[in-house]
């Protein structure tokens, strides 16, 4: 997974629905986010001073879990608590994953493509 598809579902897994308020959240410009986007790539000692519960290791290698702290329930049942502060409801949390699954699946999708493209030519070739 590249640096801009770890940018998209962090912002996705933040509860962030337009890029121009996970840009808004990190303290930078629009157009500095959409360059991050554009050059695949992004600032990430700033990402992990703004979004605590992030991990390191996923950021910047895609490496582990997105976020240090796993989901847990909390007593009451009604809400789910990710790292440090971040709440929302299940329904939320579910459709938020939803979409990270959505997003994995098309990129996994693109890929078989590119396999079977690469397959058909390599077997005209040889």
């Amino acid at each position: 997974m590249d640096k801009s598809e770890r940018l998209d579902n962090l912002r996705v897994a933040l509860g962030f629905k337009t890029k121009k308020d996970f840009a808004k959240a990190l303290g930078i410009s629009e157009q500095t986010l959409s360059n991050w986007y554009s050059r695949n790539t992004f600032n990430g000692d700033l990402i992990l001073r703004k979004f605590t519960n992030v991990n390191e290791s996923w950021l910047l290698a895609g490496k582990g879990n997105m976020m240090k702290d796993m989901i847990q329930n909390n007593s009451g049942g009604d809400n789910i608590v990710a790292g440090d502060n971040m709440k929302m409801n299940k329904t939320e949390n579910c459709r938020e994953y939803l979409q990270i699954i959505s997003s994995l699946t098309a990129q996994l999708g693109r890929s078989q493509e590119q396999i079977s493209k690469l397959i058909d030519m390599l077997d005209r070739k040889g």
